[in-house]
This record gives C-alpha cells, structure tokens and sequence, in this order.
C-alpha cells in the first residue's frame, strides 16, 4: 500500500477556448483517470463535443443543464449522469451557478497504432 499526500489546487478558468465563465481545478490525474471539479458561473457553458473515454458527471452544488446525445435535462445538486464515449456530451447554467466533479476514464483511449 502507498498512500501519497496532494496539494489540493486553486480553482483556475478552463483552459481551452470552448468554455465560458468555467473554473476548473484537476484532483488527480494518471493514465487511468481524471478526477476534476467544474465550477460554472450564471451563464457558463461548454461547446458540445464527445470524448474518446466514458465519463462520470456529479452535480455537487447548485443546477444546471445537461445534454447527452439527442436528450437534454437538469441536473441538480445530489444527481449524476454519465457520459459514454463517443456521444457528444455538453453541460451548462442559465440564472444558476453549479459545481460539478468529473470522473474521466482517460484509460479507455485508444492506444496509438504501432508503426
């Protein structure tokens, strides 16, 4: 058994262009997967887009709006959704602010093509 300190980091804005009035702080991170919380201010959104891994969504505080694919609900504090790869995924506020966690299951990309 190992068990290893980690420095909690600082909330900082969501570093690429497809996000509005997003902070976003990473807990962990390897091979395997990545843990990281979304803090969304009113108005906050992200470009639907999809993923080459399945990812788990955790509503911690507040509301929101979700879409998976064709459907598209709220999400509120104490609700979960998931992600499967493949399907394009989109999450965002209106007059509300929401704080998310993010279980990414990094390990499932493909592995590049050996040459």
């Amino acid at each position: 058994m190992e068990i290893k300190p980690f420095v909690k980091p600082d909330w900082v804005p969501k570093p690429n262009g497809n996000a509005k009035n997003i902070d976003v702080r990473v807990i962990l991170q390897d091979r395997r997967i990545l843990i990281a919380q979304l803090k969304f201010r009113q108005q906050a959104a992200f470009d639907a887009h999809s993923s080459a891994w399945d990812c788990h969504v955790i509503c911690l505080q507040g509301s929101g709006y979700v879409k998976v694919g064709d459907e598209t609900a709220e999400i509120r504090a104490g609700e979960t959704v998931f992600w499967p790869k493949h399907v394009e995924h989109q999450l965002w506020t209106e007059d509300s602010t929401m704080v998310t966690e993010m279980i990414e299951h990094v390990h499932q990309m493909a592995a590049p093509a050996q040459t």
